[in-house]
């Protein structure tokens, strides 16, 4: 059948860049001050923002193991051209684009930053540097081909790097891989058990009511110390990662195929929606005059989700390389 075709992780990565592209847009309202910061607001984006970027971490990591067994070392120019380049290409292109609409921007920007933000990244575009730096510290420590109880140390490593590593803002590499490798580098365990996510299914409910309670414990503010509140961070981002797992293993039909759609274009969305989403904010509000909150959020997700994929299926290959270095060989 069709559907069994469908792989949950596409359908994860869909739910991914919804909670993205909701978050970015709800947070462009709220500094535009289109939208209030109201309790419910804080409580959405406190919600969307304590996983949705783990669990992409943990998704990437579930993919690491299968392509370094096939290319090897190789990966490493892979990810260069599929992270890294799209990181530059990307930064500059919208870095120009909100330069040339500073007067209309929630927060100016200079030609200082956008040349700033290529070793210092800005916005939502930190993801793909950090992404190639883990998955380049993934390869070293492959290398070794580390054994069941090696992994198994190593994760918890990087758990207490999560918590106890630097913060510092002045090596961004080490500061992505100690905030972000465990969760990486959880999708890469996760990956040597394929069927972990249809036998933690059975227990969904149950998933789902300890997301909800975490949720509940992390909006209360009830951690107070700082290593209180990394500790429960992290458990908060892999139980909810998890259920959306769980949601995604078990979804069928439209739905499915919806969120397996947007998952396979999850990187076009992704590098895409700020600027579609942020110039129809502000032609809506600047040009129109139209400053309703709700119409805001709903169009502003809309356009930044289907933008994108509208561009995509009308030019398909042609704009490849604008994503990956290794497809300007084929325009």
């Amino acid at each position: 059948m069709l559907e069994e075709k469908i792989r949950w992780i596409d359908c994860a990565k869909g739910v991914g860049i919804l909670l993205v592209v909701y978050g970015h847009v709800a947070r462009g309202l709220v500094n535009a001050d289109l939208m209030a910061a109201d309790a419910w607001f804080q409580a959405v984006d406190s919600i969307v923002y304590s996983f949705h970027m783990p669990l992409f971490f943990i998704i990437s990591g579930v993919l690491f193991e299968k392509s370094f067994f096939r290319h090897g070392w190789r990966l490493v120019f892979n990810r260069a051209a599929s992270l890294l380049y799209p990181f530059v290409v990307w930064s500059i292109f919208q870095g120009a684009v909100e330069v040339s609409i500073s007067q209309y921007k929630n927060f100016p920007v200079l030609w200082s930053e956008v040349a700033w933000s290529l070793i210092f990244p800005r916005q939502h575009f930190w993801y793909l540097y950090a992404l190639f730096f883990l998955n380049l510290t993934a390869v070293l420590l492959m290398v070794f081909k580390p054994s069941g109880k090696t992994m198994a140390a190593f994760l918890a490593l990087s758990a207490l790097a999560v918590v106890y590593g630097p913060v510092s803002q002045s090596c961004p590499p080490l500061k992505y891989v100690c905030g972000y490798f465990f969760y990486f580098f959880f999708g890469v365990v996760l990956s040597r058990r394929p069927d972990a996510i249809s036998e933690v299914s059975r227990y969904g409910l149950l998933v789902l009511a300890a997301s909800i309670a975490l949720q509940g414990w992390g909006i209360s503010g009830v951690v107070v110390s700082e290593s209180g509140r990394a500790w429960a961070a992290l458990l908060v981002a892999l139980v909810c990662s998890q259920a959306v797992f769980i949601f995604s293993f078990l979804s069928r039909g439209r739905l499915a195929k919806c969120l397996a759609f947007l998952g396979l274009n999850s990187l076009y969305i992704y590098l895409m929606h700020v600027v579609f989403a942020s110039g129809f904010r502000i032609v809506l509000a600047k040009v129109l005059g139209v400053n309703t909150a709700w119409l805001h959020l709903f169009m502003g997700c809309v356009i930044g989700v289907g933008v994108p994929c509208v561009i995509r299926a009308l030019l398909k290959e042609r704009i490849d390389f604008l994503f990956d270095f290794r497809r300007w060989s084929l325009r």
